[in-house]
């Protein structure tokens, strides 16, 4: 791919996370619900994230410091999540248990052996199951009502 066309789709991927900002921002003011100023808020960071990793010409995302906007923004998200969702202690005690159980399947020979994870699997390992577990408790409680 040429460093034209990389940086077009960069800046096109970036202003796709700045429109959805935009729309989850009018959701907001509508309702003055907080999950939407958290997905307004993620989406322009990970924007942010997409223009500042093509303007620095950074090749591999995971291992330079700009990785950590991309990590703030999921845990805004995650957070939003937490606190909209009234059973969320056990959504937490199930991304805990299932998420070290599958990072011990999955990166544990790695980690014994000394190696560094993969910080990015590692971390999802555990958002994943916490989705799961969070949309589970959602859904039992919108089908009760």
């Amino acid at each position: 791919m040429t460093p034209t066309l990389s940086a077009f789709l960069s800046g096109a991927v970036a202003m796709g996370f700045g429109v959805a900002g935009l729309f989850f921002l009018r959701f907001w003011k509508k309702t003055r619900e907080e999950l939407f100023i958290a997905f307004t808020l993620a989406f322009w960071l990970l924007g942010l994230n997409q223009a500042l990793i093509d303007l620095a010409n950074i090749p591999v995302e995971e291992r330079s410091w700009l990785y950590l906007l991309r990590l703030i923004a999921f845990l805004l998200i995650l957070l939003a999540i937490w606190r909209k969702n009234r059973s969320a202690r056990r959504s937490v005690a199930v991304a805990l248990l299932i998420g070290t159980l599958l990072n011990a399947i999955n990166q544990g020979p790695e980690i014994l052996a000394g190696h560094t994870p993969v910080w990015w699997k590692l971390i999802l390992t555990y958002v994943v199951p916490f989705a799961v577990a969070s949309y589970g408790s959602y859904a039992a409680l919108a089908n009760r009502d």
